[in-house]
């Protein structure tokens, strides 16, 4: 495998850095901190790190590469050939999480898991290998290039090397082996503050760790619940032998009442008794004093009946009478409403009337031709205009007496009789015609297409005239008043009839009429008028 580029954007401290890796030995130099090592972490984890990852796996392997200007992701993409393959791997972790190889024939692969078993493949040999020999430190750089120099047989050298290193560990892998203690240790230590001796950010039993909890976390949190459970039932039993004493207290007393009642039963059941004959004597002096007052009360009480009858004959009649009263009040006030109702939408409605016969006397102009005969006004403006907008001048002297025609522009022909010597002059926008019964002379200004503007003119002034003829109007002037005063007119119409229709609310005019002519006839209605 040969690595052809390498492109960091962003990684670490680099942002945007491509580096391209000649054929042959390359060496990178430079001073500490000038991102060497920076480089070589970019490669390892580009072959060996997965972009779907656990929590703790992103604290401890990535994090570390993020840029301390800020961001949350960061991105390596990596070209290498094997033989005459070329392959691109790119790779983002953090926020973004994307893996993508390309493949020689063009293929693509996206999976995470599916690219790292390609480079799998590709690689051939373990990640604790390359870790172990490839990308080695500072401290082992020298040892690695002397193995290199000393053995022309680059690819046979690394093939010793490799077994020698699982012989002496057994053939267990390195990464074998690192995997297994990093998985003993979180399995025993999970969570586990070792410098402080307590949980992690001091989560105790109230607010415990729910995942990656080792062995010996668990056990404290086992042995703080026994505490606060020996202390629960420490306050448990001071409270139940509170509670005991008080009973024993309560049950004492019992016993010492019970004994006096069996002494004192007689002098009890008398006590009881008289409880009851003064409560039943207390009773019916009550009702003895009810009675009497009562017996006193009644021949005044018989008076009071026989007055409060004839009262209450004397308020029914009145009630007929205020009952009668308030009918013809609220027929009064109804008709009141009504009358008032109907004279106002009576004035409305002959403003209403009114105004529509004035509608139909004046000259109906349609919106649609006032649009046509304004927009063909206004293109007659700007023709006119852009005619205007060139510069010609003339001027030329009779040598004799003549009689010329001449137009300007958009102008229709004049006559000039001129005497020998006479001088004049002329001025236009766009075009100068003169007319001689042996001769014609036309100027145009070069700067403006008169035929086409004149075309356009001619066209449309056509048009202008017989819209204004068909309306039997002399000028746009005229029209627009007419237009104007109709349009304004109209919307007085509908003003009123709204106007009409609010005062009514819904009832109908001619009912409102016939209700007015009855009131008028009835007694109550001529006192109204």
């Amino acid at each position: 495998m040969i690595i052809s580029e390498l492109k960091l954007d962003p990684f670490a401290g680099m942002t945007g850095q491509e580096i391209s890796f000649e054929k042959g030995l390359n060496v990178i130099i430079g001073p500490n901190e000038a991102g060497k090592s920076t480089l070589l972490n970019a490669l390892r984890m580009a072959f060996f790190m997965p972009t779907h990852y656990r929590k703790p796996v992103f604290d401890q392997e990535i994090m570390p590469f993020i840029p301390l200007s800020g961001g949350d992701t960061i991105r390596v993409e990596l070209k290498f050939r094997l033989g005459k393959d070329v392959y691109t791997l790119s790779k983002s972790w953090g926020e973004s999480r994307e893996s993508e190889l390309r493949l020689p024939q063009g293929g693509i692969l996206a999976d995470s898991q599916a690219v790292q078993d390609r480079l799998g493949e590709l690689l051939v040999l373990k990640e604790g290998t390359f870790n172990a020999v490839l990308f080695a430190n500072q401290a082992g750089l020298s040892s690695a290039f002397k193995s290199l120099s000393e053995n022309p047989e680059a690819t046979q050298d690394l093939a010793s090397i490799l077994r020698k290193m699982v012989f002496e560990t057994d053939g267990v892998s390195i990464e074998q082996l690192d995997f297994k203690i990093e998985s003993m240790y979180n399995e025993y230590f999970g969570r586990w503050d070792t410098m402080q001796r307590h949980p992690e950010n001091n989560r105790g039993i109230h607010n415990p760790w729910k995942n990656n909890v080792g062995r010996i976390l668990r056990a404290y949190y086992g042995r703080e619940e026994l505490k606060q459970s020996m202390t629960d039932i420490r306050s448990y039993e001071e409270e139940l032998e509170k509670v005991v004493n008080i009973i024993q207290t309560l049950s004492d007393e019992i016993t010492n009442l019970r004994e006096f009642v069996t002494v004192n039963q007689l002098v009890v059941d008398d006590v009881k008794r008289r409880s009851l004959l003064l409560a039943e004597k207390q009773a019916m002096q009550e009702v003895k004093k009810r009675l009497s007052t009562i017996s006193s009360d009644w021949p005044k009480t018989d008076r009071e009946i026989i007055t409060l009858k004839q009262k209450l004959k004397d308020y029914k009649s009145d009630h007929r009478t205020l009952a009668k009263e308030m009918s013809q009040a609220e027929t009064y006030e109804s008709n009141k409403r009504n009358l008032e109702k109907f004279r106002r939408a009576k004035k409305k409605k002959g403003q209403w009337e009114t105004a529509e016969k004035t509608l139909h006397r004046m000259k109906r102009i349609e919106q649609e031709d006032y649009t046509s005969l304004e927009l063909m006004h206004t293109k007659i403006d700007q023709l006119t205009t852009s005619l205007a907008a060139g510069k010609l001048y003339l001027a030329m002297t009779a040598e004799k007496a003549m009689k010329l025609h001449i137009s300007q522009d958009f102008e229709e022909e004049t006559l000039h009789a001129l005497k020998s010597g006479q001088s004049f002059e002329l001025s236009a926008g766009g075009e100068i015609l003169i007319r001689h019964d042996d001769w014609a002379l036309k100027v145009r200004s070069g700067e403006t297409d008169y035929n086409e503007l004149r075309e356009e003119f001619d066209n449309v002034s056509k048009e202008y005239q017989a819209l204004l003829n068909r309306l039997k109007m002399v000028a746009f002037t005229n029209v627009k008043k007419e237009y104007e005063a109709y349009t304004e007119q109209c919307k007085k119409v509908v003003s009123f009839k709204d106007q009409f229709e609010e005062i009514l609310d819904g009832d109908a005019y001619e009912e409102l009429k016939a209700a007015e002519k009855r009131v008028s006839r009835s007694k109550i209605g001529r006192a109204y008028v």
